[in-house]
């Protein structure tokens, strides 16, 4: 199977592939993308953005709107979300967020949750690594069950849950 390249579209964008990589440079609305195996990697998207991938990585640069993404194996990596709302979920691998504006809810089985920056409620779950935070402004819960949880600043509550790891605020 082949791969999906697109460079530039300003409205809506609807990409599928079954067994390969899906690009996209830059999107001008909303963009919903899913494949079975591969890797998906959008530059900007100035809409929301949806992405599904049952067995590969996902890197988002920049995004306008909302984002929800889901994979059952390798990383999630987002640099920059402006819209209300992230949330990423990941079956087996790490979760990365640079800055966010709105709430974040990250969730993975395995693999370290690292958050650089959220303006927003944090929510952070993990069932097997590491959860790092740098910055939050809003609430932040976060909960493993082996590995350690460590926040550089918070300015809102706090709560920590760890069965098997420490806790570093």
């Amino acid at each position: 199977s082949g791969s999906i390249r697109v460079k530039q579209v300003t409205g809506k964008t609807e990409a599928s592939n079954s067994g390969g990589d899906i690009k996209v440079d830059e999107a001008g609305g909303k963009l919903q993308a899913s494949t079975s195996s591969g890797s998906i990697q959008l530059a900007t998207v100035k809409g929301d953005i949806e992405v599904k991938n049952s067995g590969g990585g996902i890197k988002i640069g920049s995004a306008g709107g909302k984002v929800s993404v889901s994979t059952s194996s390798g990383l999630i990596q987002i640099d920059s979300v402006a819209g209300t709302e992230l949330n990423a979920r990941n079956s087996g691998g790490a979760i990365q967020i640079g800055r966010a504006e709105g709430t974040v809810k990250v969730q993975t089985s395995s693999g370290a949750i690292k958050v650089e920056r959220v303006k927003g409620k944090l929510e952070a779950r993990n069932s097997g690594g590491e959860i790092s935070v740098g910055s939050a402004q809003g609430e932040v819960m976060a909960e493993t069950t082996s590995g350690p949880i460590k926040i550089k600043s918070a300015e809102g509550k706090v709560i920590l849950k760890n069965s098997g790891g420490s806790i570093g605020v």
